[in-house]
């Protein structure tokens, strides 16, 4: 498996993932993986070449490679698959690759914000010059056109990584201050956007509504939980392992493979209402019974707290609602 250089290899969780999976899978055809990682000098090419098409391997499998450090791999005697759509420059159709929806999870996430209401709709794009930037920019250019939206100052960028992402909030919050909501092209860029907004004042989803890309498991963890795109990461890499058996065996020609992307919606909800509009500040309101919390008193006018605007004490017969302030869940009973 040839990659990123060794900082990048192991900052990036997709990486390791998508190496967990094409490992597990050749493992259980009696094969070994070997990562090669390519070296951050100017002569990265040659080491990387003539290892490939020195004998060692029977085939290479390549993920997370920048457009503006090309390998030369069509000389190579053996098959490659490229985790992810080659790079403009490298002829698509000589090699096989496994990619996921990215143009079409972005559209999601993107039309979320946009049918919940969301006027300001910023993204924090990937690298340009590896197709899942690229392709994730374009689905959320494509949701934001086709609702009459196409402001190019609401397009911010980072490298998939967290830092990144934290700085280009800020300078989306000084360009646009008034965005409502972000969708970032990874979940580290995400991250990096809740920090910034809090550091901001800004809450999430009340004031911003973020989605991410990816669905890490870090995910689950963020306050609030990141709503996210998941792609199945562990499976690209098991699928790229796949193509290559017919490859080795010249019966099978290059191939191209998309594997499907999927919303993942976490409370509070990512496409809650903005400040000032349906549920108190801009909380997610929603039924005891969908949350799984305990049931309480019937809910009623709306009191103030520590905990933000919450449900107070009602009279009998109202539903029982609870709400996400920002900083935790309050409900019925919850003296303000």
């Amino acid at each position: 498996m040839v990659c990123e250089e060794v900082p990048r290899l192991f900052a990036d969780p997709c990486f390791a993932r998508v190496a967990a999976g094409a490992g597990k899978a050749l493992t259980g055809v009696g094969l070994q993986l070997v990562l090669l990682t390519v070296p951050a000098t100017a002569d990265y090419q040659g080491p990387v070449v003539r290892f490939l098409d020195g004998g060692h391997v029977d085939g290479a499998l390549v993920i997370g490679m920048h457009g503006r450090r090309p390998l030369d791999l069509g000389r190579l005697g053996i098959p490659v698959v490229f985790g992810g759509r080659p790079v403009r420059g490298r002829e698509p159709g000589r090699f096989s690759s496994v990619d996921v929806d990215n143009r079409g999870g972005s559209r999601r996430a993107t039309q979320r914000f946009l049918d919940a209401g969301r006027r300001t709709v910023a993204t924090i794009a990937g690298p340009q010059d590896m197709t899942a930037g690229v392709d994730r920019l374009l689905g959320y250019r494509q949701a934001v056109s086709g609702a009459g939206h196409g402001d190019r100052g609401l397009v911010v960028f980072g490298d998939f990584g967290q830092a990144s992402g934290e700085h280009a909030t800020a300078r989306l919050l000084d360009r646009r201050p008034n965005v409502d909501a972000i969708f970032a092209a990874s979940d580290m860029m995400a991250i990096g956007a809740l920090r910034a907004l809090r550091r901001a004042g800004r809450r999430v989803p009340g004031d911003v509504a973020v989605i991410g890309f990816d669905d890490l498991p870090i995910g689950r963890r963020t306050d609030p939980p990141l709503t996210t795109v998941r792609q199945p990461i562990e499976a690209m890499g098991a699928r790229m392992t796949d193509e290559l058996p017919a490859m080795l065996g010249g019966s099978a020609g290059p191939r191209r493979a998309v594997l499907d992307t999927e919303l993942v919606a976490r409370a509070p909800r990512a496409d809650a209402v903005p400040s000032g509009e349906g549920s108190p500040e801009g909380t997610d309101v929603v039924s005891v019974a969908a949350s799984g919390l305990p049931a309480a008193t019937a809910a009623g006018r709306t009191g103030r707290s520590r905990w933000g605007s919450c449900p107070g004490r009602g009279t009998a017969g109202s539903t029982d609602r609870w709400s996400w302030s920002g900083r935790g869940w309050c409900g019925p009973g919850h003296r303000g």
